[in-house]
């Protein structure tokens, strides 16, 4: 399925860190952008938190972290095996 079944727009939003915390803007989307069930205001940043549940549109994923030091390989070199199956 690709993100426009899901009601996601070309340019919907915008995650960046800034002084260590992870934002997320909607970019003006059309399906609007959630954060926690929450409908976030076009073009303001909103803070996003581990484990928190982010919707484009009508389709979710959750956030999570990880540490540099959790990191065993750069992603160059994961075997493709690992990656997807």
């Amino acid at each position: 399925m690709r993100g426009w079944q899901k009601g996601v727009s070309r340019c919907h939003a915008m995650f960046f860190w800034y002084e260590n915390t992870l934002l997320l803007t909607d970019l003006g989307s059309t399906n609007g952008t959630f954060l926690n069930k929450a409908r976030l205001r076009s073009h303001y940043p909103y803070m996003v938190g581990y484990g928190d549940e982010v919707t484009f549109g009508t389709l979710t994923l959750r956030v999570f972290f990880r540490q540099e030091d959790d990191v065993k390989q750069p992603m160059d070199r994961v075997p493709t095996s690992r990656i997807g199956g």
